[in-house]
């Protein structure tokens, strides 16, 4: 898009052999080698044999690795928000977003760096993607920025997006944190964060 990252558009370049393939990148928080159905009921290197268990059933995305390709060797930072920013902007997490602050903080001297999540220099993913002819769309946790439109998911790139910025959201309400209510003794009124690209879901 114009005017992001520091002004730069990006090119378009036509695809090898004229297709485009589709891609569908999953990111899961907390979630075990050994808690995907494609990992179970194989011979590990080494000679351990991994059964396939009741518990562990993934059949939908059993199939989408058979029919693609896993990239499993995207190794994570401690936090949720630094991981994301690394796969997003393709780069070290400690070259992007090392810390695991709040969403909403700024440093007002520092308009390029100076916020949670990506910086806005950064060139992302759905960038590139888009700029590629790609339809982009991201959905759940974003985890890489908020503090200005250029850090939200249509800033960077998604054309169709619906998450939520925190860290640690209610799954069922959408809820993080609260306002305090005045005069009601510390009462708070939960924080819906809900989002699509363009405005509140």
């Amino acid at each position: 898009p114009a005017g992001h990252n520091g002004g730069v558009k990006e090119r378009l370049t036509t695809p090898a052999g004229g297709r485009r393939p589709h891609i569908l990148m999953i990111l899961f928080d907390d979630y075990g080698w050994a808690d995907a159905g494609w990992h179970r009921n194989y011979t590990a290197p080494g000679g351990e044999f991994l059964p396939a268990t009741p518990e562990v059933a993934t059949p939908h995305l059993d199939s989408l690795v058979r029919e693609g390709i896993e990239l499993d060797r995207h190794y994570v930072y401690k936090y949720c928000s630094p991981s994301r920013s690394a796969l997003q902007s393709g780069r070290n997490p400690y070259h992007v977003n090392p810390l695991n602050a709040e969403p909403t903080i700024s440093n007002p001297d520092d308009p390029v760096s100076g916020f949670q999540g990506i910086p806005r220099n950064m060139t992302g993913l759905a960038t590139k993607l888009a700029a590629a002819g790609y339809r982009t769309a991201g959905f759940g946790k974003w985890d890489a920025g908020m503090a200005t439109p250029d850090h939200t998911p249509h800033g960077r790139g998604y054309q169709t997006a619906l998450n939520y910025f925190h860290h640690c959201n209610d799954y069922w309400s959408f809820t993080d944190g609260g306002c305090p209510v005045p005069y009601s003794g510390g009462d708070k009124v939960p924080i819906v964060d809900l989002w699509k690209a363009g405005g509140g879901a």
